[in-house]
């Protein structure tokens, strides 16, 4: 457990323990912030239906979720991950589950299978290269990486962006989707600016982002202008294949499997005790 995060596992605990008094004070400490993140997923719903929304994330934070809570991130960052997941569980429940694009269901059974293991049932690639085994069906993850690459690729930005959130909430978050996302973190918080707790959230996303840079920084050149221009300047892998004068694109996703993999193995050096 991290040392700045000792006082939010002692509140989880008092309040999973019953204390009242606790419980009192997590609502108004959280409430700002839970509310804006329900605001940003549901800006097309009524008050009404995002005031039910807001209910059930305390509903679950004082029936089981904060009986979970281990200290590992802060309290804050761990309610906003909360309170994602109920708002997209919200907008599923009436506007239906995730439907797959038209030109995923025309594309091979490899790209289709990537597809659903990913981004609908939330697989990493590792796993993504175990459900493949089990089917009687070999694929490596440099393999599985380079197919989610060629699907990113065609992805619109609107569809793109949607399925990082649905999977950013449901995993609760990794190192690597920092890469891409600053300003969509930032857009989402900003109308959480005034409340107290924002800047200790801030302040965790803050530290992540610039181990991020630093860890880019330290690339070869070529892998860190691969990262630079497919993830901040989000350019597909055919332009950045292109801007770095590459002989073919598949050039690009080599590349950037790379520095994917040396950015994961520094997040994991730095995650291990």
């Amino acid at each position: 457990m991290h040392e700045a995060h000792t006082e939010d596992l002692a509140l989880a605990r008092e309040v999973a323990s019953g204390s009242s008094e606790s419980w009192g004070r997590l609502v108004h400490r959280y409430t700002g912030l839970i509310i804006s993140v329900i605001r940003r997923y549901l800006y097309k719903e009524d008050e009404d239906e995002q005031r039910n929304v807001y209910v059930r994330v305390l509903e679950d934070l004082f029936t089981r979720r904060l009986a979970e809570y281990n200290g590992s991130s802060s309290l804050a960052t761990w309610i906003v991950t909360i309170a994602r997941c109920r708002s997209l569980d919200f907008l599923r429940s009436r506007y239906g589950r995730h439907r797959a694009p038209r030109w995923i269901e025309q594309g091979n059974a490899k790209e289709k299978a990537v597809y659903t293991l990913h981004y609908v049932q939330g697989f990493g690639a590792g796993e993504i290269v175990r459900r493949f085994k089990a089917e009687g069906e070999s694929i490596t993850q440099s393999e599985v990486v380079e197919c989610l690459h060629a699907l990113g690729a065609r992805m619109s930005p609107q569809l793109r962006n949607r399925l990082a959130y649905e999977l950013h909430a449901r995993n609760g978050g990794s190192p690597l989707d920092l890469l891409g996302d600053e300003l969509r973190r930032a857009s989402e918080l900003e109308s959480a600016r005034a409340n107290p707790e924002y800047g200790l959230f801030m302040e965790e996303q803050q530290q992540n982002l610039d181990r991020l840079r630093t860890y880019v920084e330290s690339l070869a050149s070529e892998e860190r202008d691969v990262v630079q221009l497919y993830f901040f300047e989000g350019l597909t892998a055919r332009e950045t294949a292109e801007r770095m004068r590459f002989a073919n694109t598949r050039r690009a996703y080599t590349v950037l499997t790379r520095a994917i993999r040396r950015l994961r193995a520094a997040f994991d050096d730095r995650s291990s005790p």
